[in-house]
């Protein structure tokens, strides 16, 4: 076989041919062209990518985390209770019992609502804690004047004596309530200084007015 023959043979097992050419100047070729150049390049529904998460996955994201985050929120508040200590530095102040307080009271007192206060000195009503050494712990429910401790400690002359008493041989006793005022360090005497009654706090609100 030469190759006419192949040529020739080739060309009547060719579908196509014997199909007329349009020319590329046709109205043919140019309503093809228009198709071609109108057709989109992408596809009008993108595939699918099988490695991106839907959103439903997304979702279920979004709520772990802030569960993560909420917990952690919590540890740090519980965490902070924990590291928060709950005591209270307590203040205290000190004044001295006048010697022989427990004899009567002396003639020379005068009368206790004749007594005129220094303006600005110590005065407070208290609750005594406790008694021990020589030492009253009165634990203070009120300032009238001149300070603002927590505690105050009343300290008896004699650091042996075991039962501080207040002049006029009046005793302290754990859990009774006293109205105290001091001078210049020292609890005053005369009845100033003794276990509340009505009278005595009248004086104070007069002595001592908020």
């Amino acid at each position: 076989m030469n190759d006419d023959e192949l040529m020739s043979r080739l060309q009547r097992s060719d579908p196509s041919s014997g199909v007329p050419v349009h020319p590329v100047d046709g109205p043919d070729a140019a309503a093809l062209l228009e198709q071609i150049m109108n057709e989109p390049i992408m596809p009008a529904t993108p595939a699918k990518n099988p490695y991106a998460p839907s959103r439903k996955a997304w979702w279920g994201f979004g709520v772990a985390a802030a569960t993560l985050v909420a917990i952690g929120a919590t540890v740090v508040i519980v965490d902070n209770s924990g590291t928060n200590s709950d005591t209270k530095s307590v203040t205290q102040v000190s004044y001295s019992l006048p010697a022989g307080g427990g004899g009567p009271a002396t003639s020379m007192c005068m009368r206790v609502d004749s007594y005129v206060p220094t303006p600005g000195q110590p005065a407070f009503l208290g609750t005594v804690g406790a008694i021990a050494d020589g030492k009253v712990t009165v634990i203070v429910d009120k300032w009238y004047s001149g300070g603002d401790a927590d505690e105050v400690i009343l300290n008896a002359p004699d650091a042996t004596q075991p039962d501080p008493v207040l002049e006029g041989g009046v005793a302290f006793e754990v859990g009774k309530q006293y109205l105290v005022a001091a001078f210049d360090g020292q609890v005053a005497g005369c009845g100033v200084s003794a276990e509340v009654s009505p009278e005595l706090t009248a004086l104070y609100e007069q002595w001592f007015p908020v």
